[in-house]
C-alpha cells in the first residue's frame, strides 16, 4: 500500500449556512443566490488539514475508465485495463495524474492548504522476462520414462539430463508450439553407478496395482489379520504398500524374499522406503540363514536389523519422499542362502503407518545417492532443448551440491566474552558483537574455527568434518568396551530420562522411550506386563528378553525393582545380544544397573575404573583439573 499527502488549491463556493442566512432566506427571489453571492465578495475559504482516504473498487474502476480514455498505444490500453482487474495503480495510470481527480470529486468544497492522505495499491509492471516465462509447463519424470533410458529410476553424468530428457518431452508433448517452456522434476546421481553382481533386484513394477505382490520365490505370511502387502502403482512405478488403516484389528504380516546365495563378502543389502501419515513404528526388517520355506516360520531363527539402516524423517501427514534407507552388510553371510523378511505390525485405532517398499537389492554394487532436480527446458526451432538463455539462472545439480547442508545447532561464540548464539534450522545466525570481534565457530563432529567478524554479513562459513570423533563406553555383558567397538544396536537410558514421571513400575520407563522396544500392559491393575524388543521372532515359543540385573540374570524379569533404585538401563537389539548371551538372548537383552549395585561395581573395582580414566587421559578423551574430569569435545 502506497500513502501520499494532496494539496487541494480549491476556493470555497457552495457551503451550506442556511441558518446565518436565514433571514436573506425569505426575501431572495433565489434563496440561495444572495448566499453565494455573499460568499464570493468575502472571500470565505474553509481549510481542511488532516483526513485519510483509502481507494476503494469504484475508484479504481473510476480511473481505469479515465486511463483509458488517456491510452494512446496498445501497452497503456493493457495497464489501464488491468486497474479495474487488479484493484492496483500501476506506471501509466499513475496515482499522480488521477488521484487528484477523484479528492476533486470528494472534497470540492475544501479550500487551498486542505491536505489528504491516500492510501492505494500500486502494481510494478510485469518485466519482459517475467512476461516470457507466464506461462511455463511442468513434468515430472515418470518409471515408464527412466525405463526407456535404462534401468535405473535416475539420471547420471553417463545419461545426462539435458541429453535425456528432449527426448522423453518429445513424446510427452507432441502439441508444444515453438517458444514453449518446460520445467523438468527428475531424479539426479552426481556420479555414475559402480556395476556389480545383483543377487536380488525388485523394484515390484510387473506386480498388478492394488493386488497381493506375487513373485516367484517370494512368500506372504499373515500372523494376525487378513491385509497383506500389496501392489502400489503410481507413474508407472511399483511399490509394496501395506497399512494397518483399513485392517480389522490387529495386523502382523511377512514379506519374504525368495532365497538368495551369498557369493561374495562384498555382498550389501538395500532398500528405499515411503513413510505415509506416520503414527508409530510398523516396520521392521529380519535376516535367517536357516529359514526353509517348507517350514513354520517361528521354527528359525531370524535377527532384527533394523536399527541398521537410516530411514526418512517421519511425517504426521502426507508421505515422505521415497528414500534408500543405505545398506547392510552380508558379509557374516558369504557362502550362506539367506531369506530377508520385511515385517509390518499395527492394529487399526492404533499404529496404522503406511509402509511403501521399493528397489530391494542384495549386490554387490555401491548404492547410489540421487536426489531431485528440475531444469528448464524451451521448443525452440522444432524441438526441445535446455535453455540456455542467460536472463533467468537455472540451478544445475552441481550447483546445488556445492551449496551444501545446512548445520543446526552451531555455536557460534565471541572470543574472550560470554556472547554467543546457535544457528537456526536453515544454519543461519544472528549476533551483536563489539568491533573488531572474533567469532569461534564449533559444532561437534566437525573442526571449529574462528573467523573475523568484520565483513560477514551474509557470509557462508563452511565447517570441515573431524575425523578424531570421541567414544561412548558402553558396559554389556562381562566388562566395558567403547560403543565404536560394539558391533550391534545398543538403546542407553539413564534415570534421568525418567527421575521425574510418575513410574511405579521398571516397564513403564521403556515405553517411548527406546525405539523398537514395546510394552504390552494385560490392562489389569497390577497385572503382567510384555516387553517386546524389535517385535516377536517366534509365534509359538517365548518372545521374553533376557533380564540381567546388576551382572546376575533375573528369572521375574523386572518384577519388584522400584523404579527410584535404577541408575541406568540399556538395551541390546540386535545379533550382538546373542553373541555375548548366546542363545538366551535371541530375544534381546535388557541389562538394568541399579544404584545400589554400581556403588558395589565402583567399589569392588575402583583400580579398573583407575586404569581405564587413565587410558582416556592418554588419548586425549579426558582431562583432569582440580579434581574435576572433563570430556574433550
Amino acid at each position: 500500500m502506497t500513502n501520499l499527502k494532496y494539496d487541494l488549491g480549491m476556493k470555497l463556493k457552495y457551503n451550506l449556512i442556511a441558518l446565518f442566512f436565514f433571514g436573506g432566506l425569505l426575501a431572495a427571489c433565489d434563496p440561495m443566490e444572495d448566499i453565494y453571492n455573499e460568499i464570493d465578495s468575502e472571500g470565505i475559504t474553509i481549510t481542511k488539514t488532516e483526513e485519510e482516504y483509502i481507494l476503494v473498487k469504484a475508484d479504481y474502476e473510476s480511473i481505469a475508465k479515465a486511463a483509458e480514455a488517456d491510452a494512446q498505444t496498445d501497452e497503456e490500453k493493457a495497464l489501464a485495463k488491468q486497474v479495474a482487474s487488479d484493484l492496483a495503480l500501476n506506471s501509466f495510470a499513475s496515482a499522480e495524474k488521477y488521484v487528484p481527480a477523484i479528492l476533486a470529486n470528494m472534497y470540492g468544497s475544501w479550500g487551498k492548504g486542505s491536505t489528504v492522505g491516500v492510501t492505494y495499491n500500486y502494481q510494478e509492471d510485469t518485466s519482459e522476462t517475467l512476461k516470457k516465462f507466464s506461462v511455463v509447463s511442468a513434468y515430472t519424470l515418470s518409471g515408464d520414462d527412466y525405463k526407456t533410458i535404462w534401468g535405473n529410476n535416475f539420471l547420471s553424468p553417463s545419461h545426462a539430463p539435458n541429453v535425456e530428457i528432449p527426448k522423453i518431452l518429445a513424446t510427452r508433448m507432441e502439441d508444444a508450439k515453438e517458444g514453449d517452456f518446460c520445467l523438468v522434476d527428475y531424479m539426479y546421481d552426481l556420479n555414475d553407478p559402480v556395476e556389480g553382481t545383483d543377487y536380488l533386484s525388485e523394484n515390484f513394477n510387473s506386480c498388478t496395482a492394488k493386488q497381493p505382490i506375487e513373485i516367484e520365490g517370494w512368500k506372504q505370511i499373515s500372523v494376525k489379520g487378513t491385509e497383506q502387502w500389496s501392489a502400489n502403482v503410481y507413474k508407472g512405478d511399483g511399490a509394496a504398500e501395506l497399512s494397518a488403516y483399513k485392517a480389522d484389528g490387529e495386523l502382523e504380516n511377512y514379506l519374504i524374499t525368495k532365497p538368495v546365495k551369498i557369493e561374495s563378502a562384498d555382498a550389501l543389502l538395500t532398500f528405499d522406503i515411503v513413510f505415509g501419515h506416520y503414527n508409530g513404528d510398523a516396520f521392521s526388517v529380519l535376516i535367517s540363514d536357516t529359514y526353509n520355506a517348507g517350514e513354520a516360520f517361528d521354527v528359525s531363527a531370524w535377527t532384527d536389523i533394523t536399527d541398521y539402516f537410516t530411514y526418512p524423517v517421519p511425517m504426521e501427514s502426507g508421505y515422505t519422499d521415497k528414500t534408500n534407507v543405505g545398506t547392510y552388510s552380508l558379509k557374516s553371510f558369504n557362502g550362506k542362502n539367506i531369506y530377508v523378511a520385511f515385517r509390518y505390525r499395527g492394529a487399526k485405532g492404533g499404529i496404522t503407518t503406511t509402509i511403501q517398499l521399493d528397489n530391494v537389492k542384495i549386490t554387490t554394487s555401491q548404492p547410489t545417492q540421487q536426489k531431485p532436480y528440475n531444469s528448464l527446458f524451451q521448443f525452440i526451432n522444432g524441438k526441445w532443448g535446455a535453455y540456455l538463455g542467460n536472463d533467468i539462472l537455472v540451478v544445475t545439480p552441481s550447483d546445488y551440491d556445492a551449496k551444501g547442508e545446512p548445520l543446526i545447532g552451531v555455536s557460534i561464540l565471541e572470543v574472550g566474552t560470554t556472547n554467543g548464539t546457535i544457528t537456526d534450522i536453515d544454519g543461519n545466525f544472528t549476533l551483536s558483537v563489539n568491533e573488531g570481534a572474533t567469532l569461534e565457530i564449533s559444532y561437534i563432529g566437525y573442526v571449529s574455527q574462528e573467523v573475523s567478524a568484520k565483513n560477514q554479513n551474509g557470509a557462508k562459513i563452511v565447517l570441515k568434518e573431524d575425523t578424531e570423533t570421541l567414544d561412548e563406553v558402553v558396559v554389556i555383558g562381562y566388562g566395558a568396551v567403547r560403543k565404536a567397538d560394539v558391533a550391534g544396536a545398543v538403546a542407553v537410558l539413564d534415570n534421568k530420562s525418567f527421575k521425574d514421571q510418575p513410574i511405579t513400575q521398571v516397564s513403564d520407563a521403556l515405553q517411548g522411550r527406546v525405539s523398537g522396544v514395546q510394552v504390552e500392559n494385560s490392562g489389569v491393575p497390577g497385572g503382567s506386563v510384555k516387553i517386546r524388543v524389535r517385535g516377536s521372532g517366534s509365534i509359538n515359543k517365548s518372545n521374553d528378553p533376557l533380564y540381567v540385573v546388576d551382572g546376575i540374570v533375573r528369572e521375574s524379569g523386572l518384577d519388584g525393582i522400584n523404579p527410584e533404585d535404577i541408575q541406568s538401563m540399556q538395551v541390546l537389539k540386535d545379533a550382538s545380544s546373542t553373541a555375548i548371551y548366546g542363545s538366551r538372548g535371541s530375544n534381546g537383552v535388557v541389562l538394568v544397573t541399579t544404584k545400589t549395585g554400581l556403588a558395589d561395581y565402583l567399589n569392588a573395582d575402583r583400580s579398573a575404573l583407575s586404569n581405564e580414566l587413565s587410558k582416556l587421559q592418554k588419548e586425549g578423551v579426558l582431562s583432569y583439573k582440580k579434581n574435576t574430569f572433563s570430556l574433550k569435545y
